[in-house]
């Protein structure tokens, strides 16, 4: 799951960046510079963490955009957890 998150990288959190963009700059703005941070990760080779800080039309501080544009595994090693258990203990019942 690690290695799928550093691939698609910045694709997987560009939806929550604009969602938190929305109410300062309304919606179709918040998609614009999300769009253009995305295209300019692809031609610098860089994060849209850096893009965004870059760009003066980017309302957000890093401490926000630390957190929008890291992605997260949620729950999934928890949920991972219990199937195991759950499969481990079925193979123990008689």
């Amino acid at each position: 799951m690690a290695h799928n998150l550093g691939v698609a990288g910045n694709e997987l959190v560009t939806e929550a960046v604009a969602v938190a963009l929305a109410p300062r700059l309304g919606r179709t703005a918040a998609h614009e510079l999300v769009a253009a941070a995305m295209a300019r990760t692809r031609d610098h080779a860089s994060t849209l963490w850096a893009e965004l800080a870059a760009d003066p039309g980017c309302p957000l501080d890093d401490a926000q955009l630390s957190r929008l544009t890291t992605p997260s595994t949620g729950q999934a090693g928890q949920l991972v957890d219990r199937a195991l258990a759950s499969r481990t203990a079925d193979k123990e019942q008689p």
